[in-house]
């Protein structure tokens, strides 16, 4: 998805007031579990994650209460004054800077960890080609990239209405329910783990895979 397309759909969600961009609230809680059941023995307390897409802040102060420093990269103006609120309540450290994932402003060889989170179908195959590059930068060595992944191939074998035109492209006009049951279109892209790894694998190492009881994701670990 273009830069500009993800901020104006980022904006229309920061809009609502909902719980769920409250970090105390516990639709907010149940979103970030997950963090603490399945990265607590990956993470080690000092280091330095950054958190690409952070919205309103979830999972980088989940991470921070382990005991890690963290940094949220996010595009969006609206959702970054939710991660500034929440911020602000939890008394964090946390460091938020708004801009591209495409060019992080961060130093090269500066942070431990990189979490994107179930952002990749939002982007192009080349979109998160430079999404990989930009994170194997800034990441120190033996620093980890961490992907989470829908596998949404049975979406696309389902769809039926799928054109031929979707299917060559790689991306379908979806949609997503805001908070408050409001839909937005926005363009999503045809993942598999499979692929995935096979662009990441092109930078980084395999070091695990662990799988979301919960749900229907993966985590995907790499080591530079």
């Amino acid at each position: 998805m273009k830069e500009d397309d993800a901020i104006n759909v980022s904006e229309k969600l920061a809009k609502e007031e909902h719980d769920l961009y409250k970090y105390e609230s516990n639709v907010s809680q149940n979103k970030v579990i997950w963090i603490k059941k399945y990265l607590t023995n990956i993470l080690n307390k000092g280091k330095i994650l950054v958190d690409l897409g952070c919205g309103s802040g979830k999972q980088m102060f989940k991470v921070e209460e382990l005991g890690l420093a963290v940094i949220g990269v996010e595009l969006s103006e609206g959702m970054i004054k939710w991660a500034q609120r929440n911020k602000e309540i939890l008394k964090s450290n946390a460091k938020i800077i708004k801009g591209s994932y495409f060019n992080i402003l961060l130093e090269n060889n500066s942070v431990d960890y990189v979490l994107f989170h179930k952002n990749i179908v939002e982007c192009s195959y080349l979109e998160f080609e430079k999404i990989r590059d930009e994170s194997y930068r800034i990441l120190k060595n033996h620093g980890l990239f961490i992907l989470t992944i829908n596998e949404n191939i049975e979406k696309y074998i389902e769809n039926k209405k799928d054109s031929i035109e979707n299917i060559l492209n790689g991306c379908y006009e979806g949609n997503i329910n805001t908070p408050n049951e409001k839909n937005i279109k926005y363009i999503t892209y045809y993942w598999t783990m499979g692929f995935a790894n096979y662009i990441t694998m092109k930078k980084f190492r395999i070091r695990n895979i662990l799988e979301m009881e919960e749900e229907k994701t993966r985590i995907l670990i790499y080591e530079k």
